[in-house]
């Protein structure tokens, strides 16, 4: 669930086979990323130091995110 590349999308238009849709889509994908890159930046200056418990403490502050956000969680820990 990564957005297109900018250059992927112009030349998609470029062919004539993206749609409004596909823009739809795109920018749900882009404001995906915005909402995870936050939550990641206010992770990590207090993230635990242990390996297990960060990974554990990155899916809970991740799924929070998400879901404050009204975006779906794909797996939560």
């Amino acid at each position: 669930m990564l957005p297109w590349h900018p250059g992927a999308v112009r030349a998609l238009k470029e062919a004539g086979v993206w749609k409004p849709e596909h823009d739809a889509h795109n920018e749900a994908l882009l404001k995906r990323q915005q909402v995870l890159q936050t939550a990641w930046r206010g992770f990590v200056g207090n993230a635990p130091s242990d390996a297990e418990a960060f990974a554990a403490a990155w899916l809970k502050a991740r799924a929070d995110a998400l879901k404050a956000a009204n975006l779906p969680v794909i797996f939560e820990n």
